[in-house]
């Protein structure tokens, strides 16, 4: 206990004679004090010391001949005196924070015996100087050469039993993490064996095998390692052997590996026999893992990330109190919202009042997030990702009217300008999977509404029913004289001549549009396997709904996709007279400029949409008025369950 409270709870941390080794002045309550350390040297036998200041305290690891050296800095000193410092990212030893918690919580350790304080004691001083003894064997000779480095490591560098300086600490943690010379993620419980086999295994089966062992390593899921990770400007991950890992390829982060070897056994193999190897559902895979590498690139770019997806990258991930969900999404957002104006203890309203804050900075990405279905078997079969909730990709370009103001009770209603499109006359729900055996029934459906026309009918059904942009629709229509052959055989279906075997009609039809050929990058091999694989999942997969509009101005009537939202309505009928509202200007990666946007009824949101850019031209733009769609950002929901690939289905 000794040790653990001279580390957690002090006595000088509430003194004034706690100095900065850097100004000389005392780190007040006030300051945020930012402890690093760094091990005694060996040679030459004298104290070391950071920038000539005296260190603060000694601790002494005798079992490995050591000895910990802190350093107190006030966190403004510790980044204008450009000190090199290494934060570690990792996940707690469960003994540690079993110990931690329960202590903050009742300020006694009664339920615990001598044996196991020692035990946490020694682990507390032990993890870090084992992670420092291993960064400094893997730094290049050049590095060596720059002076003493020191090392930024919860167990040592934070107070954990005093709440004030703790907190102070928490809410630095984001930028501690940015100005690193470089971080660390700790794979405590990874084997080099592991990476081996994912990178170079000699058959199928151990490369997939190391996969998935990488991807069920526990630092992904949690919710602090994922916020230190997109902070991070420099990455060097350590596994379990204290030693850091070598760059498998020049610039490829470490966490990008695993959907790499993943997707390269998929083209050796099938997709088919490596999901079997890869033991689906007791394991987590690559696409499991949610958009860490997006965040990443936007912040080190320098450009804001859409709130949705500082949302849907921690939603599901692990933390030990629901307070540090929080402290974490507003280490993604940014400080939008002082984190003492929010209320701690009601997770959704304060979720909601970030969203807000995003949303009156033009953010509009709120206004588009999905309400989670809480299905336990979904859960566990996607991991650490909310793709349904979201799942547009990264703004590419921003509203041409970002201007949202808000206002009524706790702003409940947001007022913005968008382009007015029509309302809704015709609702009728389509089905979870898009193929030849369904295409002809959306064929005849779409038929119906735009006639014949073979360029009416093919931006209908490939623009906003596929995904696909305009100018690569009208390119294909002008290949092999597909234009012509495409309205013959529309004009045969319109006019149901008889003995006319529709369903090969619409196959050929198809196929005249290229649905079923490679053309849409590495999303997916063609049109409708993106359709089924990802295009249903942003349209609410079962709620996907295909709407008639009819325009108030030109009085054209046009098709589009949209996907309910299934709290309300839950039925095609129920959202007959909503307006189609669409956002000019805005593109996320996979929506069409301009074309993504909303139906409303009775001034809620009650759908979206996003492929419905290629439809009139009359651009009624308005001011429109919506209530906040509060009840659909949901509370995180923490996803425990056991993945690994050596244990009992039965109890994964």
């Amino acid at each position: 206990m000794d040790t653990l409270q001279e580390l957690w709870k002090p006595a000088q941390l509430e003194s004034a004679d706690l100095k900065c080794c850097h100004c000389g002045e005392p780190v007040t309550k006030d300051d945020t004090l930012i402890r690093t350390f760094a091990l005694q040297p060996k040679e030459p036998p004298h104290t070391a010391t950071a920038n000539g200041k005296q260190h603060a305290a000694a601790i002494q690891v005798p079992w490995l001949s050591e000895t910990i050296l802190t350093f107190d800095r006030h966190f403004r000193c510790l980044l204008s005196s450009k000190t090199r410092y290494v934060t570690i990212s990792h996940v707690w030893h469960p003994d540690v924070s079993k110990l931690q918690f329960e202590y903050t919580q009742a300020l006694v350790l009664d339920n615990f015996s001598e044996d196991e304080i020692t035990s946490v004691a020694r682990l507390v001083r032990e993890v870090p100087t084992r992670i420092y003894l291993g960064i400094v064997d893997s730094l290049k000779p050049e590095e060596r050469q720059e002076g003493l480095l020191e090392v930024w490591h919860d167990y040592i560098s934070v107070p954990q039993w005093c709440h004030g300086r703790k907190g102070h600490i928490i809410h630095a943690i984001p930028e501690l993490y940015s100005h690193a010379y470089f971080v660390v993620p700790f794979f405590s419980d990874l084997a080099p064996s592991s990476v081996q086999a994912m990178r170079s295994g000699s058959t199928s089966e151990e490369r997939v095998r190391g996969v998935v062992e990488v991807c069920n390593s526990r630092w992904f899921r949690r919710i602090w390692t994922a916020m230190e990770c997109v902070q991070s400007s420099q990455l060097r991950p350590m596994l379990q052997d204290y030693k850091l890992l070598d760059e498998f390829r020049t610039g490829l982060p470490f966490y990008d590996e695993p959907a790499l070897h993943y997707e390269d056994e998929v083209h050796r193999t099938i997709r088919d026999h490596v999901v079997r190897l890869a033991g689906v559902g007791r394991n987590v895979l690559p696409h499991m893992l949610g958009p860490l590498a997006p965040v990443r690139i936007r912040r080190l770019r320098g450009l804001p990330v859409p709130f949705a997806h500082c949302f849907i990258l921690i939603s599901r991930r692990q933390a030990t109190v629901p307070v540090d969900f929080i402290h974490a999404l507003l280490g993604l957002t940014g400080p939008v919202v002082p984190f003492s104006e929010l209320p701690h203890q009601d997770i959704r309203k304060s979720v909601s009042i970030i969203a807000k804050a995003r949303l009156r900075a033009g953010d509009f990405s709120p206004l588009f997030i999905m309400p989670r279905k809480r299905d336990a078997a979904g859960i566990k079969a996607t991991g650490f990702d909310e793709h349904g909730m979201f799942g547009l990709g990264m703004e590419e370009s921003p509203p041409k009217f970002p201007g949202i103001v808000l206002s009524g009770p706790g702003e409940s209603m947001a007022k913005l300008k968008v382009e007015n499109l029509g309302t809704v006359t015709m609702a009728k729900r389509l089905w979870k999977n898009t193929d030849f055996g369904t295409f002809h029934e959306l064929a005849r459906r779409v038929l119906d509404v735009t006639g014949p026309d073979p360029d009416v009918f093919a931006e209908t059904i490939c623009c906003r029913f596929f995904g696909d942009h305009i100018k690569q629709v009208r390119e294909n229509l002008d290949k092999e004289n597909r234009r012509s052959q495409l309205q013959v055989h529309l004009q045969v279906l319109y006019d149901e001549y008889p003995g006319v075997k529709r369903r090969s009609a619409t196959d050929y039809v198809a196929q005249l549009l290229m649905l079923n050929e490679a053309h849409k990058g590495n999303i997916s091999p063609n049109a409708m396997d993106f359709m089924n694989v990802h295009g249903k999942v942003i349209h609410s997969s079962d709620e996907r709904t295909m709407v008639c509009v009819d325009c108030s101005i030109c009085r054209g009537r046009f098709l589009i996709q949209v996907g309910l939202i299934h709290r309300n309505p839950k039925l095609p009928s129920e959202i007959l007279g909503a307006v189609a509202y669409r956002v000019p200007g805005l593109k996320y990666a996979l929506t069409h400029h301009g074309g993504a946007g909303w139906l409303v009824k009775d001034g809620r949101i009650v759908a979206r949409f996003l492929w419905a850019a290629s439809t009139c031209n009359c651009h009624n733009i308005q001011d429109v008025e919506l209530a906040f769609p509060d009840d659909c950002i949901p509370e995180p929901w923490q996803n425990l369950f056991e993945y690994g690939i050596d244990r009992d289905p039965d109890h994964s």
